[in-house]
């Protein structure tokens, strides 16, 4: 670190090693460095290792929890992966409209701006704003559409407006079995389930048995898709009989 002159993306590197480690013995170390440093600029960065120190050392003492969390709160905003650790931090912490604010300072100049929008989305959702956190997450999904975590937020957020069918396309299940997470699928099953509930209610049974077929493509032995194919095709089958006979009236009728 004394070679690279205090380098700020190799200082951003160090942090996050140090914090994934919990070496907090080398985050405080630093802590002192940067605040006796010559360069002032450096020296308001000093808070994001005491910060992170303290938070390392033991987290069950509340003492020293609220102490870095006052410390992360104050830090400046003129990094992006220092200023994206804090807002995490605050937001865990359930300091939502601190973590808000530095969120929203970095959505612009982080590396990853469809991260911050899902993790403004469920900010906005603990705190009950539900058509902040839908917008928020759309805008997300809307940059970054092939990616998993935009889309499942935005679904999510689309399923607790009771939006099932638009869930069901944001996240593009493809006919075959997949090896997406399972939280993930879950929630796409949950909202298949409420499309081919909605289908059958409108007496739209051919695109329920299809609806119902696409879920147990994937969840095979899925009970609720078993029961509602096998009431769907007892709807249907009348009706194939009758195509049958229509048919058949018609091959008779050519061959007449």
């Amino acid at each position: 670190m004394e070679q690279s002159k205090f380098d700020l993306n190799l200082l951003a590197d160090y942090f996050r090693f140090c914090r994934t480690y919990k070496r907090s013995d080398d985050l405080s170390s630093m802590a002192d460095k940067l605040e006796s440093a010559s360069d002032d600029n450096l020296k308001p960065y000093a808070s994001f290792f005491r910060a992170a120190a303290l938070l390392s050392e033991d987290e069950g003492d509340e003492a020293k929890t609220q102490e870095a969390l006052k410390l992360l709160a104050a830090t400046p905003n003129d990094n992006p992966d220092f200023t994206f650790y804090a807002a995490n931090s605050l937001c865990e912490a359930d300091m939502l409209d601190e973590a808000e604010a530095k969120y929203k300072a970095i959505l612009k100049t982080y590396r990853m701006p469809a991260l911050i929008l899902v993790n403004l989305s469920e900010l906005y959702k603990e705190r009950g704003e539900t058509a902040k956190a839908l917008d928020a997450a759309k805008e997300a999904f809307d940059m970054e559409k092939k990616s998993m975590l935009p889309a499942f937020i935005y679904a999510k957020r689309l399923s607790e407006a009771e939006r099932y069918q638009d869930a069901v396309d944001v996240l593009k299940f493809p006919r075959r079995a997949v090896n997406y997470r399972e939280d993930v699928v879950e929630l796409w099953a949950d909202c298949m389930k409420k499309v081919i509930e909605n289908s059958m209610e409108a007496r739209n049974y051919l695109q329920a048995e299809e609806q119902c077929k696409h879920l147990l493509v994937i969840a095979p032995d899925d009970e609720f898709g078993k029961e509602k194919l096998e009431k769907v095709r007892e709807f249907l089958l009348p009706q194939k009989d009758k195509d049958r006979d229509a048919e058949e009236d018609i091959g008779v009728a050519h061959a007449a």
